[in-house]
């Protein structure tokens, strides 16, 4: 299949409209794990909504005005071993959706310890996994990135994000622990840092910031689906021992997302490209933000993520960008 063919769904595209079924009995008790983060915060509201008894579990608890009614708070170290069994005794199911500094040294060092810990508490307190993971490990992908994409990595930290998926895809095999693991393109949402600037920008001052290509394909993940998503890989037993790419809506051109924004706020908007073509340009900003640098093969050439497999096994359809633009735009401008 090539990458334009994901630009849009076929007219014979079919999945389910109806609502995911889910095994969840009432008296089963799940946590989310990064309960503070971008997807975390929107999945303990999805499995509140979905009548789950839920527990938050970070490493500071929120004070008690940001907590949700009815759902108990916990301190949970990820990189203590100690700490992590004892917040995830007694649990089911455990939504690993925490994120590290992001910077190579950073992960390095602490993701492959976390990633032992929460094998670990999985294989002791024998709870089913869900963990929420990114596509760095594909490196610079040859057409559309599938869950059957190889792995190689071309950057620091898609090595570390290698080997730590084939810590739990190891543990998986050897029967060590249930678990599954969701894939997310780049996210998008109301709260996601990483595409702030050009949500931010576009708004507030009539710029739209882009990262690399404008001419190249790309995918974005919008936070509220892939809190969904998760909520249904926790909560169907289809989902278990394997891999899924969660549902985002097609690839699209970066000139199509400006074109996107400018519409959905009824204005021009100025195109901004960063870091730009201009070699100087490159080199300083290589200099200057060098832990982004060497992503720069996804922005300047297609990225495109194939999420078929999970929205024709679950009957789950993403958000199209057009509603996910007017949303995050609402809730910015509400926030001001």
């Amino acid at each position: 299949m090539s990458a334009e063919a994901l630009t849009s769904y076929p007219d014979d595209f079919e999945v389910r409209d109806t609502e995911p079924q889910y095994d969840t009995l009432s008296d089963m008790k799940q946590a989310v794990l990064g309960a503070t983060g971008d997807v975390g915060s929107l999945l303990l509201k999805e499995l509140t909504d979905r009548n789950i008894d839920v527990k938050a579990l970070s490493r500071n608890v929120p004070e008690a005005d940001k907590q949700l009614a009815g759902i108990e708070y916990a301190a949970a170290d990820a990189e203590n071993k100690d700490s992590l069994v004892a917040a995830t005794r007694g649990l089911d199911v455990v939504y690993a959706t925490l994120a590290v500094p992001y910077g190579t040294e950073p992960w390095q060092r602490s993701w492959p310890v976390i990633t032992r810990n929460i094998i670990d508490a999985a294989r002791d307190n024998q709870f089913k996994l869900v963990f929420l993971d990114n596509v760095y490990m594909y490196g610079k992908a040859d057409g559309p990135m599938t869950e059957d994409s190889p792995v190689q990595p071309t950057s620091k930290k898609g090595e570390v994000r290698a080997e730590i998926a084939d810590m739990l895809l190891d543990a998986m095999a050897r029967e060590e622990i249930n678990a599954t693991i969701g894939r997310s393109a780049d996210f998008y949402g109301p709260d996601s840092r990483i595409s702030s600037k050009f949500f931010t920008g576009s708004l507030n001052e009539g710029k739209a910031y882009w990262m690399g290509s404008p001419d190249a394909l790309r995918t974005w993940s919008y936070t509220p689906d892939n809190a969904r998503a998760l909520a249904i890989l926790g909560n169907d037993a289809r989902a278990d021992q394997k891999v899924w790419h969660m549902p985002a809506a097609g690839a699209m051109k970066g000139v199509g997302f400006i074109a996107l924004a400018s519409k959905v706020l009824g204005r021009d908007l100025e195109t901004v490209l960063v870091p730009g073509n201009d070699p100087e340009a490159r080199q300083a900003f290589a200099a200057s933000m060098p832990e982004i640098a060497e992503m720069m093969y996804q922005y300047d050439n297609d990225y495109v993520f194939d999420s078929s497999r999970f929205q024709e096994t679950f009957g789950m359809r993403p958000t199209p960008y057009e509603d996910g633009f007017r949303q995050v735009y609402n809730t910015l401008a509400e926030r001001q």
